[in-house]
């Protein structure tokens, strides 16, 4: 990731190289939604959980959840179908992403998290 993300960089011109931060998802957005069960509790009704068991099995295994991602039919996303009715992308990712927060998510995401503080560090460098 990291070598296609400074090849991406290297792509742009040097006068503006500078301002360019790439950031690849190693896998799925959803890994990220992996970081801990209270959050996927105070979103979801008890009965729209399809085996809460093994949502908190994989939260526990799964220390950093960007390397979440076995195989296409284990892909985050499939999981999270399986282990939540009517799991939906696009709504239910953005309502566990935004009750996660951008610091937690930050402290179970290695990557993610370097990326952010390149991003921090730069706006700094502009004050």
């Amino acid at each position: 990731m990291d070598f296609l993300e400074n090849a991406m960089r290297e792509d742009f011109d040097d006068r503006i190289r500078y301002k360019i931060y790439p950031y690849l998802q190693l896998h799925e957005f959803e890994g990220l939604l992996f970081n801990n069960i209270e959050v996927f509790e105070n979103q979801l009704d008890e009965t729209d959980f399809i085996d809460k068991e093994e949502l908190i099995e994989i939260i526990n295994k799964h220390p950093n959840p960007e390397l979440i991602n076995d195989n296409p039919l284990s892909a985050p996303s499939k999981r999270l179908m399986n282990l939540i009715e009517g799991y939906n992308k696009i709504v239910y990712g953005n309502i566990l992403a935004e009750a996660i927060g951008l610091k937690r998510i930050r402290e179970k995401a290695p990557r993610f998290d370097n990326w952010i503080k390149q991003l921090i560090k730069s706006t700094d460098l502009l004050k």
